[in-house]
């Protein structure tokens, strides 16, 4: 799961950066990332091309019953000639001086009329696997929405807080120079201890 969603945001950075031209930054709101998401997903098109392969043998299933199977076999090759009595078979032997060739074609027709159940039991397993890929590829799609969802706030948030923590590495650049300014008019209300205190605080927030 943590795999694929590196895998969907690399696919998306990849394809962002692609589009973009002299180095313009690509803006993409949520309804962009899901769309770029489902567009470039490897699993995704895994799971579309399986479906596709179970429509083939449902609709090889079907027509089962309806197209007979038509086999045509051609053997051929070299086939030496004879030579002796025909009426003394003892006399023939082969003359492979004399070579023709020897071809034989068959043609078979098949029509189906009663297979036991045989034809209607893959028509159902095939129908079952063409259902169950495509459920596979509802599936695929909602995991997909749901991680970049997942991942698209978590982003939104980090920034808001990053913003948080900036500005207050801001405010206690200011409150180490205003303590610094009391402690140079030795004010008695700050000390040297305050100014560790602001050090701390600021080790904190880096």
């Amino acid at each position: 799961m943590v795999r694929m969603a590196f895998q969907l945001i690399g696919f998306i950075i990849l394809a962002g950066t692609v589009s973009a031209q002299e180095g313009q930054m690509v803006r993409m709101n949520l309804a962009d990332c899901l769309a770029r998401a489902l567009l470039v997903s490897p699993d995704l098109e895994q799971a579309e091309i399986n479906v596709k392969l179970m429509e083939a043998r449902f609709s090889e299933a079907k027509s089962s019953t309806i197209l007979p199977q038509l086999q045509l076999t051609q053997i051929f090759g070299p086939a030496p000639g004879i030579e002796g009595d025909p009426n003394n078979v003892e006399t023939i032997r082969s003359d492979l001086g004399n070579l023709g060739i020897f071809s034989r074609t068959s043609v078979e027709l098949l029509q189906p009329i009663y297979t036991f159940g045989k034809i209607r039991g893959a028509q159902d397993a095939a129908r079952a696997g063409l259902e169950a890929g495509e459920a596979g590829v509802d599936r695929k799609k909602e995991d997909i929405v749901l991680q970049i969802r997942s991942l698209y706030h978590s982003l939104v948030l980090a920034m808001a807080l990053r913003e948080v923590v900036l500005e207050g590495q801001v405010d206690v650049q200011k409150a180490r120079k205003r303590v610094n300014e009391l402690i140079e008019e030795d004010s008695d209300d700050v000390g040297q201890n305050d100014l560790f205190k602001i050090d701390v605080f600021d080790y904190e927030v880096k």
